[in-house]
């Protein structure tokens, strides 16, 4: 694995830590929410690493496919729940402040911070269908 996929690692499973512990703070979000993100966050890692490492990726044979299909199934399912999260945690005078606007930064954000592992995921996946 090359020094910056394995820094992107770092760097993603720290996000998902320091996520999980601010939103347990808050009190605001569901347990369900945080676990599920956590969960999204180590199959992501789990296709990084599957894409740069040839024994795991044979080891996991067709399961990529369903790790990839998990990350973005949760990905679309649990943008609605985060934002609602969200908005409950901000002063009453803000939350009118907090429109569509946030909701499609903060999608966006997701998606820049999950494009190399949806990328890798897809790429192993693939080669999981199409096989040797």
């Amino acid at each position: 694995m090359p020094w910056y996929a394995g820094l992107y690692l770092v760097g993603l499973c720290a996000l998902a830590v320091a996520s999980w512990q601010h939103a347990a703070r808050l009190g605001t979000v569901p347990r369900w929410l945080r676990d599920g993100d956590v969960m999204s966050t180590a199959a992501q890692v789990m296709l990084c690493v599957a894409f740069w490492n040839e024994d795991v990726r044979e080891a996991l044979g067709i399961i990529p496919v369903a790790l990839l299909a998990g990350v973005v199934g949760w990905m679309v399912y649990a943008i609605g729940p985060a934002l609602e999260s969200a908005r409950a945690a901000l002063p009453e005078a803000r939350r009118t402040l907090a429109g569509p606007a946030q909701g499609y930064g903060v999608v966006l954000l997701a998606l820049l911070v999950s494009a190399p592992a949806l990328f890798w995921g897809l790429r192993v996946s693939v080669a999981a269908i199409s096989g040797p």
